[in-house]
């Protein structure tokens, strides 16, 4: 299963169950999946702003800013991207907000896609007697 239909879907499931008991909004923030070589974010709120989210530019923009935390890009190759809830500095051109209601794919080299992200309600749910 994508990843990404499968957050939307479950999501959707979250949102109509509220909906079904009365409560709203329900959701609200930032996702994160990895299966080791890929990451898939997401951005997301029911109602209003959603969490922020954040890529950075490439590796070595971050890393140039804290040479004193070389721990946090011990693993990070040339190329890759770091995916963070909040920039670690405001300076132009080193990280890019992730747009409300999207997601971006993470591939091996830095590969960036953004795309939509649509909760779906699953077409079956399982209901107790």
């Amino acid at each position: 299963m994508a990843p990404i239909p499968a957050l939307e879907r479950t999501v959707g499931l979250i949102e109509a169950t509220a909906s079904d008991l009365g409560v709203a909004p329900m959701v609200q923030g930032t996702f994160g999946v990895s299966d080791g070589s890929s990451l898939w974010a997401v951005r997301y709120a029911t109602e209003g702003r959603a969490r922020s989210l954040f890529a950075s530019a490439d590796v070595d923009s971050p890393h140039h800013l804290y040479p004193d935390k070389k721990m946090w890009f011990a693993t990070a190759g040339s190329g890759d991207r770091l995916i963070a809830s909040e920039p670690f500095s405001d300076l132009p051109g080193v990280w890019h907000e992730i747009d409300e209601s999207s997601a971006v794919i993470v591939r091996s080299g830095g590969v960036l896609e953004h795309v939509p992200f649509r909760p779906q309600v699953p077409r079956a749910t399982v209901s107790s007697p």
